[in-house]
């Protein structure tokens, strides 16, 4: 399937055939959250793949029944595209992992993260603000001895549409600063080379509750201190 699909973007380097990826990932402050992959060709690579294997969809129809029990699953169509999305939640960092390593595992569903190289999420708490970071790597779809010969780099960026949508809580800081809207940042790779990619989020208000029942404690602990004393104090 994956070799089929590289051989699909070769031949059609040169025409105006698109190909459409997103990934779209929403983290909450405990670091469960939700994701979707869609994957989707254009009408005149339907057609060539209907000519060549016999599926509109090049494939990416015999896809959905290699996902996993508990994704859903479902074809996906705009103005442009018909492809697929599967999606899925997940309640911590370790289980959106194994997620993705299921769908590396298997040939078909592994179509569906040839764009990405690798993607970890991380929260730091050791200061008083929470900062949250997705970060890591866009993959290489075509080979080097494919994007190193005389081929109009325009007609590569025009075949591909891809694009990695991250929402996280509190502010977005990197790659662009979020006052107000949707915090959410787009990454569009190109496909010709591996690209990092990086969003922070900070969060003052995750923190306040648990630094606010820290002082409430603390102060709670004085005047039990001070009661005592006085207490030990009258009573003499």
């Amino acid at each position: 399937m994956i070799k089929l699909l590289k051989l699909v973007i070769v031949s059609f380097l040169l025409s105006a055939c698109m190909i459409k990826w997103e990934m779209k990932l929403d983290i909450n402050e405990d670091l469960s959250g939700t994701y979707s992959l869609t994957a989707g060709i254009d009408e005149e690579l339907q057609i060539f793949a209907l000519e060549m294997v016999q599926s509109s969809l090049g494939g990416l129809d015999s896809v959905l029944d290699s996902v996993p029990d508990g994704y859903g699953k479902s074809f996906y169509s705009d103005d442009i595209y018909d492809g697929i999305t599967i999606r899925n939640s997940f309640n911590n960092i370790e289980e959106f992992n194994k997620q993705l390593d299921t769908l590396r595992g298997n040939p078909d569903t592994a179509l569906m993260l040839i764009p990405i190289e690798s993607i970890n999420i991380g929260k730091d708490t050791e200061s008083k603000e929470a900062k949250y970071r997705v970060y890591g790597e866009f993959a290489e779809i075509i080979e080097s001895e494919v994007t190193d010969s005389q081929m109009d780099i325009p007609q590569i960026e025009y075949l591909y549409d891809l694009s990695l949508v991250v929402t996280l809580p509190g502010k977005m800081i990197t790659p662009i600063e979020i006052s107000n809207g949707d915090n959410t940042v787009i990454f569009e790779p190109n496909g010709r080379e591996m690209q990092t990619f990086e969003a922070v989020s900070v969060d003052e208000g995750g923190l306040s509750f648990r630094y606010d029942l820290i002082t409430v404690a603390t102060l709670l602990f004085i005047a039990m201190l001070a009661f005592l004393f006085i207490r030990k104090k009258t009573s003499q």
